[in-house]
């Protein structure tokens, strides 16, 4: 008898101890919000950067983009790899490179970019738009002030060819919507001058402050001092630092003298200014010559 009546009771127990805790479980999901099976998009503008046909230039592209699923730096350089949607503009990022991970530390974003970003054969000019289409899309981000380009994680000295990126990089505010202009064309008119023994033309490259006077006899005994009878040049190679209103060139030169008898190899920085759509010399530094005038 006892026996029966102890069954009775953990049955009753049981019983009302399991409905409260269903009561409980079913109150504890009616708290939760619903799950929207098609949540709204969050739209945002961003704008990309694309050579136009010419490739003279860069021209922003005002674009579109749903932001609620990535972070909008990836976004940003996503969209760009695809492409310009623009039949005036054209993009030059082969189509097989891919964005392995994007970082933002501090105010720089690190890009690291598959080895298919980089091309074998590509003119200096090419070159500058797409570095730059890449830097100045990704400068949009808030805070972002520099951006660094990674490839298969490893910093590079150059992109291809003619521009460093072994250092974080600003954008360039001079490459959108004005042809670009080849800062290596000064060094060279520079050394054809020289060849040629027109100094004044030599002096005409140099960037000079309104009240400052030159004389042109001093700088033409400078000049002949320093190269003497030099018969020819050669650039060997030379890199860009960065591309906007001042612009740092490094240049690897051989100089033959004597009617080519004799050479040496020259290595120079090259600090350009940009006055009236054409650069000018600011500084000319190397171990053993310093031209400085302003």
């Amino acid at each position: 008898m006892k026996s029966k009546i102890l069954i009775l009771a953990l049955i009753f127990i049981f019983f009302f101890t399991g409905c409260y805790e269903k009561k409980t479980i079913y109150e504890e999901l009616n708290n939760y919000q619903p799950i929207n099976p098609f949540p709204e998009k969050n739209i945002h503008n961003i704008t990309l950067y694309f050579p136009n046909k010419d490739l003279n230039y860069l021209v922003p592209e005002i674009r579109e983009v749903d932001i609620r699923d990535q972070p909008i730096e990836k976004i940003i350089i996503e969209e760009l790899l695809k492409g310009t949607q623009n039949e005036e503009l054209t993009s030059l990022i082969p189509p097989e490179a891919r964005l392995i991970s994007t970082d933002i530390v501090g105010k720089v974003i690190y890009l690291n970019f598959s080895k298919e970003l980089i091309k074998e054969s590509m003119s200096e000019k090419e070159e500058a738009l797409v570095l730059y289409s890449i830097i100045n899309s990704a400068a949009q981000i808030e805070n972002v002030e520099k951006v660094q380009i990674l490839i298969e994680g490893e910093a590079r000295e150059v992109f291809y060819k003619y521009f460093t990126i072994d250092k974080p990089k600003a954008p360039s505010s001079l490459i959108i919507n004005n042809k670009y202009v080849s800062p290596i064309s000064t060094v060279i008119k520079y050394y054809d001058n020289i060849i040629d023994q027109n100094y004044i033309e030599v002096a005409n490259l140099f960037h000079i402050n309104g009240d400052k006077n030159i004389n042109y006899y001093t700088m033409k005994s400078y000049f002949q001092d320093y190269y003497g009878n030099i018969s020819k040049y050669l650039v060997k190679e030379y890199k860009i630092n960065n591309y906007d209103k001042f612009v740092d060139i490094y240049v690897v030169l051989e100089l033959f003298y004597n009617n080519d008898m004799n050479k040496k190899r020259q290595e120079q920085e090259f600090i350009l200014i940009l006055k009236n759509g054409k650069f000018k010399i600011n500084e000319i530094l190397n171990k053993n010559f310093l031209i400085n005038i302003k």
